[in-house]
């Protein structure tokens, strides 16, 4: 899909505070006055079309739209088949993740909206996504979170939900939550 010619779009790196360099996609409005921004938290598949698509959709409503590569650490760039195959390859980078490694992500995305002028930021997150948007939301003052098929949220069963599960952290939440779930 070609971008929207109202929008920008571009990749960026982002300094997270770890030490490590975080790649990201970016899609933003055309003109250039402050606009609100929106964290788009992948999907286990990695930065894919799906995902850029979704930052671009966002750029067209008015917000600068940034997408973290979740997967920097470890598979800088990764962007998976929606096949069984990448389904297995997603969900072995998945476990290699922490959530204190997933929260300096998010965190340092957020800072880099800020410190590119937007005033307020929000986040969605698609699918193990939407499992992080959650978490941000516990732990990040964010004044709307859009989680769409986060899955995993009662469990302990992949590292993003250890040591209690998200789902016990929800009284933290201080913003609007949007949660969208389906068969």
């Amino acid at each position: 899909m070609t971008a929207p010619k109202n929008i920008l779009t571009h990749t960026v790196d982002i300094a997270v505070d770890d030490g490590t360099t975080m790649g990201g996609y970016v899609a933003r409005p055309a003109e250039p006055v402050p606009h609100p921004g929106v964290v788009v938290a992948m999907e286990l598949f990695g930065l894919s079309a799906h995902v850029r698509e979704v930052c671009e959709r966002l750029a067209t409503l008015g917000f600068v739209a940034v997408a973290p590569d979740l997967y920097h650490r470890t598979a800088p760039g990764t962007e998976l088949a929606e096949d069984a195959a990448g389904r297995e390859r997603g969900f072995e980078l998945l476990h290699q993740q922490t959530r204190e490694q997933v929260l300096r992500d998010i965190a340092a995305a957020i800072d880099r909206l800020h410190a590119d002028g937007s005033t307020a930021v929000g986040m969605v997150g698609l699918s193990v996504g939407g499992h992080v948007a959650y978490l941000a939301a516990t732990e990040f003052d964010l004044p709307a979170v859009a989680v769409v098929y986060g899955g995993w949220l009662p469990t302990t069963d992949i590292p993003l939900g250890r040591p209690e599960p998200t789902l016990a952290r929800t009284a933290k939440i201080t913003g609007r939550l949007l949660i969208l779930v389906g068969e």
